[in-house]
């Protein structure tokens, strides 16, 4: 399918129009549009995706319909937390900084579990990671299941299957 570009003499929408006649897909397309604004458009393009993006997941996972205008409102706070997030704090003097992740040694595999209840503990959440000594990415997992459980039950699931993709994969 041949597409059909226009041109006018206003500049404003040049870059989103050149990226809407060479790309092919959306994902290529948002990339590339990323990639060409600033850092501080490139955060806010990010949250107004992401928002309604989990806004949507909240529905079947928690049973809520967000209206648009507190989409909105979340979108905002969020990137606001996140900017702020984001400035380096210097670390009071005499304090030890926890390290929160740590590459494994070279020639071995690191896995995360992290497991979620919703819904008054009847629907659980799964998310396991493999990364290797450079801390790329090897295999990721998640899953949802519906079941009343507590906490410790879910994570001992969670490990367990964890545990199990290991040994499939030849880990």
């Amino acid at each position: 399918m041949q597409k059909a570009c226009f041109t006018t003499n206003c500049d404003k929408y040049s870059l989103t129009r050149n990226l809407l006649c060479t790309d092919n897909d959306f994902t290529s397309l948002l990339f590339d549009f990323l990639n060409k604004i600033s850092v501080q458009l490139q955060e806010l393009a990010s949250m107004i995706l992401w928002t309604p993006w989990k806004s949507r997941n909240s529905k079947p996972w928690e049973r809520t319909d967000t209206p648009p205008e507190s989409i909105v409102l979340r979108a905002k706070n969020s990137l606001k937390e996140w900017i702020h997030m984001q400035k380096p704090r210097q670390p009071s003097q005499g304090t030890h900084q926890e390290v929160l992740w740590e590459k494994p040694p070279p020639l071995m595999v690191k896995c995360n579990v992290d497991c979620a209840l919703f819904n008054n503990n009847t629907i659980t959440g799964l998310g396991i990671c493999f990364r290797d000594s450079s801390g790329a990415l090897l295999l990721g997992f998640s899953k949802h299941s519906y079941f009343n459980s507590t906490p410790p039950e879910v994570e001992s699931l969670g490990l367990f299957e964890a545990i199990n993709i290991a040994i499939n994969c030849h880990m």
